[in-house]
């Protein structure tokens, strides 16, 4: 798990992401909510596919991952789908797929 160095006028938190050993693959951020953390991967356009995730899910095994792009709000397996413009909802929204 490594830091972000965003500026902190713009989170109240630090921001984490998780890069694999080899560094071939990279979750965007780590959220905790409920004193669990989710893997959270951010993409611009309507391809959900995702081989961070899958890496982070098949070494940690976490209840759920996370993932918003360009899609509605859905879930598929294990994988909660928010759209971008609901990203300011993460922590309600989380529960609620």
């Amino acid at each position: 798990m490594s830091h972000s160095r965003t500026p902190r006028r713009y989170v109240s938190n630090p921001l984490y992401y998780w890069r694999s050993k080899g560094g071939k693959v990279e979750v965007d951020f780590l959220c905790e909510f409920t004193d669990r953390i989710f893997p959270l991967e951010v993409k611009a356009g309507i391809n959900p596919k995702s081989k961070s995730l899958k890496s982070y899910d098949d070494q940690f095994q976490p209840d759920q991952l996370m993932r918003t792009n360009l899609l509605n709000l859905k879930k598929d397996g294990k994988i909660r789908n928010l759209p971008l413009y609901a990203i300011s909802r993460l922590n309600t929204l989380s529960a609620t797929v």
